[in-house]
């Protein structure tokens, strides 16, 4: 304890601590020594090792320090000069060191070598200018080195230099051959007088439109927007397809005037200039904001948009089409441009956004609504992915009680992804309560027939007490359109399913069949017992125009089945086989009143003026079933021949029950042709106050297409006609429906109304015509004074004291103005 004390009094811990501060020192200094001369040796063998040197390299740029600077100008002076030099323009010590060893060579390869050993890196040029201040005549023999570095780093310096030899070699390296140089240029070029601001100018203007480095382009554009306030981009007209191409490049977002112009360019013919101006205009948020804006109330603006981002999707540019995954949903006039596209090209993963969007819409609220309904459904359809055809079959589900939806997905399928579509179909097919069926069994045959036919087979051959009658029907209508080989005895065999007419409208797909194969298969049927299929056959086969069917059924006009004598008249009558007439009539008499009613509507739809009247008996005949007359009555609605007409008007003139007479006038308001009228105005004519009033009724059943077809009659000129083709005209009130044309903003309209309301020349029709002769269009104008004319002559003396005498003071004064001018002859 006494030593301790001792030694603590004496200060040794103190002592002790120093010693050993001391050796920790050595210790460090020895290990730096020990690196260094490691290092120094490693550097001697840089020649074997690169990766050294360029570590060194490295560091010095990072860090300038004098000790590295050394170690490179010893051991790197060809690869390092650069990095020394970059040091030196960092710190002052390099700075002296670098100029000891440029004194040492006093020439100008060192300062070649200098560059050399650069790659194009930036420096301070105004502090490089302060350093070779003594070698700036070296600096300038550099500019046209064939070496890109060795002429980069001598613009650089040069750019901060005022003399003249300096300027003029600046103002060739815009022209340099390597384009970071002339990029410098384009950035760092500084005019020291007005002379040289305008040559910058032209420069950076040529630079934008001749370059051919987009770089390049890129500066001369920002250059020239920050140095120079009034710059406007040049006029595209009297630019090269190449020069626009680099304008519409360095187009500025945010500038309105740019967006115009991208807008402008965008409607060009060629591709490439398209394809840029749609790119400026993605960029700068044009064409997004063009799809979101659309506005259906502006037809012109809507078209151009259309127009306008259809060419952008043309050239390739279709990201403006992801605003249908923002959280906003589109407008419907913005669906249906994004539909419009979607249906050719695009990204196929967006189209389930546009259907989702699409099917919210209620396709009879408007037509723009049906629109986009039916084009987006046709985008999923054709070109959608598996996501898309998921959101078709929840959509056949969801508008399977909405037909007007419904009806607009059925069109568009096309057979494409069969997997997901064909079960919903058949499900929607099985169900008695769709009321699509027809387009149902269209949109299901367009299908590949291996997803289904098997199961249909099974509907068709099932009992109807295990699929409702017409689920049957609809299967059996979608095996007929699919006209395989393989289902002909099937379909021959089933055809019962249909009923007669149906059967009828069936035939045209058999007759698709292999004519001699189906020809014996339909003889032998033909000669078989089952009434039904013989029935349902012999309604089917006329369609086909094969005649070697007349003979059997013509046998079949006496067979004990009365379906099958029924089906026999049908067929034989639209074979128009004429020796089967007297036969046929026969079936007039028949004791079954379905066949009465089936012969008597055959004939009078096919049978000669003749036998027309005789089907005009049956009709009037009070000891005939009723069915059978509205069969008869039937039968002459659709006969082509003007006999029909008369037998008609007969019906009518007849007091009989209150649904013949109406059916006999809905079959008279059917003859709208100029042959079958002028058979209905001559039994007007003859027609006692009764009749006439039931056959003007018939007239004013026809609408626009019985008028029109008067017009026509009235230009045939038949003076015994004339007053009463008039006479029905105003009475249906046509002539009144026509003057209120006369006012319509259609000018093809009122040309039209003023035509018809000059050919029908009455009284009524003249107080519209006067009325037009003020009309702003020049072609109405002549054709009421064409019109008037007829009124100055001696034809027209009762019409005109009529409207002179008008209680409407307009039209009184309106016809004494018209007859002034055409006196005057300056209408």
């Amino acid at each position: 304890m006494n030593i301790i004390s001792e030694l603590l009094a004496s200060g040794w811990p103190v002592h002790l601590g120093a010693a050993l501060l001391l050796l920790a020192l050595l210790i460090l200094t020895t290990v730096v020594l020990i690196r260094q001369r490691r290092f120094i040796r490693r550097l001697q063998r840089m020649h074997r090792h690169p990766e050294i040197k360029q570590e060194l390299i490295q560091r010095t740029q990072k860090r300038p320090s004098l000790h590295r600077v050394h170690l490179l100008l010893r051991y790197a002076p060809d690869d390092g000069l650069f990095a020394v030099f970059l040091a030196a323009l960092r710190s002052r010590r390099c700075a002296r060191r670098f100029r000891d060893w440029l004194q040492q060579h006093e020439d100008v390869l060192s300062v070649r070598k200098i560059a050399l050993s650069g790659k194009g890196e930036s420096f301070d040029g105004a502090g490089a200018v302060r350093f070779f201040h003594d070698r700036l005549d070296q600096i300038r023999e550099l500019a046209g080195h064939p070496e890109w570095s060795v002429r980069y780093m001598s613009c650089k310096i040069l750019l901060h230099d005022t003399d003249e030899r300096s300027r003029r070699a600046l103002r060739e390296m815009f022209h340099d051959p390597h384009s970071l140089i002339r990029r410098t240029m384009a950035e760092e070029f500084a005019p020291i007088d007005e002379s040289e601001r305008d040559y910058l100018l032209s420069q950076l203007q040529r630079l934008l439109t001749d370059d051919y480095v987009h770089e390049v382009r890129t500066a001369a554009r920002q250059r020239l927007h920050a140095s120079f306030k009034a710059y406007q981009t040049p006029d595209l007209g009297e630019l090269s397809q190449v020069q626009i191409l680099h304008v519409l490049e360095q187009l500025v977002p945010g500038v309105p005037e740019d967006h115009d112009l991208a807008l402008q360019q965008l409607g060009a013919r060629n591709i490439e200039i398209q394809l840029q101006a749609a790119r400026f205009a993605q960029q700068a948020g044009v064409l997004s904001r063009l799809l979101r804006d659309a506005d259906p109330s502006d037809s012109t603006a809507m078209a151009r948009t259309t127009k306008l981002l259809q060419h952008a999707a043309e050239s390739g540019e279709v990201r403006f089409l992801y605003a249908l995954r923002e959280r906003q949903e589109l407008s419907p006039a913005s669906l249906e441009i994004a539909a419009s596209i979607l249906n050719k090209r695009g990204p196929v993963q967006l189209i389930p956004a546009l259907l989702s969007q699409a099917i919210k819409l209620d396709p009879e609220s408007s037509a723009l609504n049906a629109r986009v309904y039916r084009e987006a459904c046709r985008a999923a359809a054709r070109r959608g992915d598996a996501e898309a055809a998921a959101v078709l079959r929840r959509s056949l589900f969801d508008t399977a009680r909405k037909p007007a939806q419904a009806a607009l997905i059925l069109a568009e399928l096309t057979g494409q992804h069969a997997q997901q579509l064909v079960p919903p179909l058949l499900k929607l097919l099985k169900d008695p309560e769709y009321p699509l069926r027809s387009e149902l069994e269209q949109t299901l045959a367009r299908f590949d027939h291996t997803e289904y036919l098997p199961q249909l087979l099974d509907i068709v051959a099932s009992d109807r007490q295990n699929q409702p009658h017409i689920v049957r029907i609809s299967a059996f209508q979608v095996i007929g359109q699919l006209q395989l080989p393989s289902t002909l005895q099937s379909i021959l065999e089933h055809l019962p399913v249909l009923p007669l007419q149906q059967a009828r409208e069936f035939a045209d797909h058999l007759a698709r069949h292999d004519s001699k194969e189906f020809s014996r298969r339909v003889l032998d049927i033909l000669s078989g017992e089952d009434g039904k299929v013989r029935a349902a056959l012999i309604a089917a086969v006329p369609a086909t125009g094969n005649k070697d069917f007349i003979k059997p059924i013509r046998s079949a006009l006496t067979d004990a089945d009365p379906l099958v004598r029924s089906a026999a008249a049908w067929a034989l009558m639209e074979y128009g086989d004429t020796r089967s007439l007297k036969d046929a009539r026969a079936l007039l008499r028949d004791p079954v009143m379905r066949v009465r009613s089936e012969a008597a509507h055959a004939l009078g739809q096919y049978g000669n003026d003749s036998l027309l009247k005789e089907l005009g008996e049956v009709a009037r005949d009070p000891q005939e079933a009723v069915a059978v007359q509205h069969a008869a009555i039937q039968g002459l609605k659709h006969s082509s021949s003007p006999a029909a007409v008369p037998v008609l008007a007969a019906i009518l003139q007849q007091d009989t029950d209150d649904q013949l007479l109406h059916a006999a006038g809905d079959a008279l308001a059917a003859k709208t042709s100029p042959k079958e009228l002028e058979e209905l105005i001559i039994a007007l004519k003859d027609a006692d106050p009764q009749l006439r009033s039931r056959l003007t009724e018939a007239f004013g059943r026809m609408g626009e297409a019985g008028e029109e077809s008067l017009i026509e009659l009235l230009q045939e000129d038949i003076a015994s006609l004339r007053p009463y083709i008039t006479e029905v005209l105003e009475k249906t009130g046509c002539i009144d429906a026509t003057v209120r044309r006369l006012s319509h903003r259609d000018p093809e309209v009122r040309r039209t109304a003023a035509q018809q309301l000059s050919i029908i020349g009455t009284a009524a029709a003249f107080r519209g015509i006067v009325v037009a002769a003020r009309d702003p269009d020049t072609e109405v104008r002549v054709m009421v004074t064409k019109a008037l004319e007829r009124l100055a002559g001696p034809e027209g003396k009762e019409i005109l004291a009529e409207l002179e005498k008008d209680p409407d003071r307009r039209i009184r004064k309106y016809t004494l103005w018209a007859l002034e001018r055409i006196k005057a002859g300056e209408l």
